[in-house]
């Protein structure tokens, strides 16, 4: 009976053991994915930072948000911090754009409040040279739309005067503000004729000769553009005249032959002829105190009469 009872025993204990190599064996279903999913890194980018040096202000922006915009990235590793080219007025702007991918300015106090879109507008064509050379692209698209509306608001002089800081300075490639550019002077132009003669236009334009040269040709295009417009109208709206009769005045006195000419008037028109009213006896006794014609010999001689012959 014990001996009995111990193999039962050895026969559930390997069950057991067959149940368990069995388990160990067979594939591992995967988890249910879980509710909530967070996005994972491996290593956080936000360890390692890079200075940048605009204006009288350093900014630390972690290394991973200049991945996408190599100019703005130190030339060397060991440069620090790296040093741009960029208006000290704008830095903000440019960081809070790689941050956010927003355009934001920072508040100043302003002696005169009607500054403030002057000082905006000049603002936005510094972002935008600022994006246009460190390839900033998205950042370049807002500042246009601010350069548009800001640009509504201002005088053609503030206009010049902030572009010409810049315009200098602009790649070859550049295009979209030389255009706005001249369409402002256009516009200002078509507004007031004069714009271009008053002394406030010419102490707009400052020292630089490559912006004053670009200004000039600008001013000489709306003049032609305008010369040959006019004169178009004026050949559409020219109309045909009639051609007066002509008529030549000699320039001599006529001669003797020429005074003595008398104009031959045109024929009458046909019609029955009428006779003069003049008695018939008048008519005979006109007849009869005409001398009586004188014969003529074969020589053309007179002939007499008298002494004639008579046989």
């Amino acid at each position: 009976m014990a001996q009995k009872l111990k193999n039962r025993q050895k026969i559930s204990v390997n069950k057991v053991l067959t149940k368990a190599v069995v388990d160990e064996t067979a594939p591992v279903s995967p988890p249910p994915p879980p509710l909530v999913v967070v996005n994972q890194l491996l290593k956080s980018p936000y360890t390692r930072s890079t200075e940048l040096r605009i204006g009288n202000d350093t900014y630390h922006i972690p290394s991973a948000y200049l991945d996408k915009y190599p100019k703005l990235q130190p030339s060397s590793p060991f440069i620090h911090p790296s040093t741009l080219d960029i208006d000290g007025d704008i830095g903000h702007s440019v960081v809070h754009y790689i941050f956010t991918g927003g355009y934001e300015t920072l508040q100043t106090s302003l002696d005169d409040p009607n500054q403030y879109i002057p000082r905006e507008f000049q603002r936005a064509v510094q972002v935008y040279y600022t994006a246009h050379k460190y390839q900033i692209h998205g950042l370049g698209e807002l500042a246009k739309t601010y350069i548009e509306k800001f640009g509504d608001e201002i005088r053609i002089v503030t206009i010049l005067k902030a572009v010409r800081k810049v315009y200098s300075r602009l790649l070859n490639t550049e295009t979209w503000l030389r255009g706005y550019l001249h369409t402002k002077l256009q516009g200002a132009f078509d507004a007031d004729e004069n714009t271009f003669t008053r002394n406030e236009f010419y102490n707009s334009l400052g020292d630089d000769n490559i912006f004053n040269q670009a200004v000039m040709k600008m001013v000489v295009k709306i003049y032609a553009s305008t010369v040959s417009s006019l004169r178009a109208r004026a050949i559409e709206d020219r109309q045909v005249e009639p051609v007066p009769e002509l008529h030549i005045e000699p320039d001599y006195p006529p001669t003797p032959r020429q005074s003595s000419l008398v104009m031959v008037p045109e024929d009458p028109p046909a019609g029955p002829v009428e006779a003069d009213e003049v008695p018939v006896e008048a008519c005979v006794e006109d007849a009869c105190d005409l001398p009586a014609a004188t014969p003529l010999d074969d020589w053309g001689s007179p002939v007499d009469r008298h002494s004639v012959p008579v046989y």
